[in-house]
């Protein structure tokens, strides 16, 4: 027999969480119109929180859940915005509103990777909220494969870090995208490799989507 609990925000059911409020979460695409009165720098505090909020809803786990913090806090403190871009695409850089796009882009892709689809009648909906939970899962785990084995977070690499060191910088420098001439051990080369492949498609599913996973 399931058990139904129900709240002023959430209806839980057996392993499911329904959010009844979903206004701290998302945010009107009129954000992104020219005549809003929200400044750059509040549109990133809002979205920023907005990216933590949706932190319980991405996994049970509390390993996923972490990997998850990790990555958001080194999107928006620690990542030379448009670098790893540019390592991968000859084009020129994107300004500020394009920036702007590309970020709330991002937050309605979580929100629809967290969004829990058994009863929505739509199959194309359906199938698209499963096909960006996937994305999510691919992207977090080889955000946790990218810090297992380091002695070191990857927003800690020293800067300017020679790129034929043994130390890949995935997360500030991404010297897996450049050329790389050290002899790595075979697991480290192994797994240089993987994920400078995943990150080149990802930049090019960014570029798709306009948005800056």
């Amino acid at each position: 027999m399931s058990r139904v609990i129900e709240t002023s925000k959430a209806i839980i059911k057996d392993n499911v969480q329904i959010l009844k409020h979903i206004e701290k979460f998302t945010l009107p695409r009129s954000i992104l119109d020219s005549n809003s009165t929200i400044e750059y720098g509040t549109f990133i505090k809002v979205t920023y929180r907005r990216f933590m909020r949706l932190q319980p809803l991405v996994s049970r786990r509390v390993m996923v859940r972490d990997t998850y913090t990790n990555y958001i806090r080194c999107k928006y403190r620690y990542e030379p915005v448009g670098l790893k871009r540019s390592l991968t695409l000859d084009e020129p850089s994107i300004s500020q509103s394009e920036l702007k796009e590309q970020i709330y882009n991002s937050l309605q892709f979580i929100v629809q990777a967290v969004t829990y689809s058994e009863n929505i009648s739509s199959v194309t909906l359906r199938r698209d909220i499963t096909l960006a939970r996937q994305i999510l899962k691919n992207l977090l785990t080889v955000e946790y494969e990218k810090l297992k084995g380091d002695s070191e977070k990857k927003w800690q690499y020293k800067e300017n870090q020679p790129t034929n060191s043994n130390v890949i910088d995935f997360n500030i420098e991404f010297n897996h995208l450049k050329p790389f001439n050290s002899k790595l051990p075979k697991d480290k080369e192994n797994k240089f490799v993987a994920i400078r492949s995943f990150d080149e498609c990802l930049i090019y599913l960014n570029k798709t989507l306009k948005t800056i996973l």
